[in-house]
């Protein structure tokens, strides 16, 4: 954890957010003040939940539809990714229990 925190630049609060592709330290920290904590916690958000929380940030509370959308191109993004690597951690467990199952056999 300690060389994936220094790569990140992050505090370890905010490392499992940063597993998120082309996550920012700044965002996870927005994210992470708003609640969503975790892959698992954006996976149950919702969509909303996500851009309200990223609007939160002030650079993003201009009241153009410029910056609308590209709030919610962020928050799609972040969503997407948290989507498939929580699918990937799924698979990864359920090969496990499966192997596991396996090995009893």
């Amino acid at each position: 954890h300690h060389s994936q925190r220094i790569s990140f630049g992050v505090s370890t609060q905010l490392m499992p957010l940063m597993k998120i592709t082309n996550m920012q330290a700044f965002r996870a920290r927005i994210l992470y003040e708003n609640g969503l904590q975790s892959i698992e916690d954006i996976v149950k958000s919702s969509l909303e939940r996500l851009v309200l929380a990223l609007s939160t940030y002030k650079k993003f509370q201009r009241d153009n539809d410029i910056h609308k959308k590209l709030v919610f191109q962020t928050a799609q993004g972040i969503k997407y990714e948290a989507n498939a690597i929580h699918a990937r951690q799924q698979t990864l467990l359920e090969q496990q229990e499966y192997d596991d199952d396996s090995d009893s056999d």
